[in-house]
């Protein structure tokens, strides 16, 4: 499996369950954050190993799904815990393509700044929460 075929298996399975749920905003697509809560997915490359079954050689290549979540400011947390909690199920104990993905983790940020285009640093105050789902991919070799 080549980086691109992971990235795009992962984003193609987020973008149906999560379905119309918020805006997503995926990397280096263009997007404009609306004024209600979106999510921002990122799939980050980890590192590769050889490793063996029996006989069989394999290549294990892991990373790293990062779902962030902008809720209003001043509209309390749970909003944003709702959307984790469904992120978290849409990972939780899935398989897909050949990916198999770990424990989700979540973990709150608090009041963040991000611009209209989505990039953090400028006037748009959000209240923010990531999960982090670990994963991992055998390629045999």
């Amino acid at each position: 499996m080549t980086t691109a075929a992971m990235n795009i298996a992962i984003e193609n399975m987020f973008a149906t369950a999560w379905g119309a749920a918020t805006a997503v905003k995926y990397d280096n697509v263009p997007f404009t954050v609306p004024s209600s809560a979106w999510v921002g997915l990122e799939v980050w490359d980890g590192a590769s190993a050889k490793a063996s079954l029996g006989v069989t050689a394999l290549r294990r290549t892991s990373g790293t799904v990062f779902v962030n979540i902008y809720t209003p400011l001043n509209a309390g947390s749970k909003p944003a815990r709702d959307y984790a909690d469904s992120v978290t199920a849409i990972f939780r104990d899935r398989r897909v393509s050949g990916i198999t993905f770990e424990e989700p983790d979540v973990k709150r940020l608090g009041e963040m700044v991000v611009s209209s285009t989505g990039t953090v640093n400028s006037t748009t105050q959000w209240y923010q929460m990531v999960v982090a789902i670990p994963f991992f991919y055998d390629v045999i070799i």
